[in-house]
C-alpha cells in the first residue's frame, strides 16, 4: 500500500508527500529514538509521538519513505527537514494506540482482498 492511499484510510493529512510513491511493507511504532532505530529500515512506516528533527534525522539516516506524527502534532521541525530528504509525513488527528489500530485494520484489509 502507498503512503497516499494509507493516509486517506486512517483519515490523516499529508503534510509532505515525499518524493516517490513509496510502499509500506512494516510499521513501527515508539517514542524513544533508540528504539526506533533499533526497528526502522526501508520500506518501515515510523508512528511517533515525537515532532522533532530527530525523527527527520532518524528517517534520513535508516532511508524510511514515511513518517506519521499522532495526535495532531505540529510537524514544521520534522516535515522541513524531511521533505529535504523525500520522506514523507502523515499527521494523524488520532493517539498512538488509536493510529496503529487504524493502520493496523487497514493494512489487514489490503491482505484479504
Amino acid at each position: 500500500m502507498n503512503i497516499e492511499e494509507l493516509a486517506a484510510e486512517i483519515g490523516a493529512t499529508v503534510v509532505v508527500p515525499g518524493q516517490d510513491v513509496a510502499s509500506i511493507e512494516r510499521v513501527y511504532a515508539g517514542d524513544r529514538v533508540s528504539d526506533l532505530l533499533n526497528h526502522a529500515g526501508q520500506g518501515t512506516l515510523i508512528v511517533s509521538n515525537l515532532p522533532g528533527t530527530q525523527l527527520a534525522r532518524l528517517a534520513d539516516l535508516m532511508d524510511l519513505p514515511a513518517l506519521c506524527l499522532v495526535d495532531g502534532a505540529a510537524a514544521e521541525p520534522a516535515a522541513a527537514a524531511a521533505g529535504l530528504r523525500g520522506t514523507a509525513v502523515l499527521v494523524s488527528r488520532a493517539g498512538l494506540f488509536e493510529t496503529c489500530g487504524l493502520i493496523y485494520r487497514c493494512l489487514q484489509q489490503e491482505r484479504c482482498t
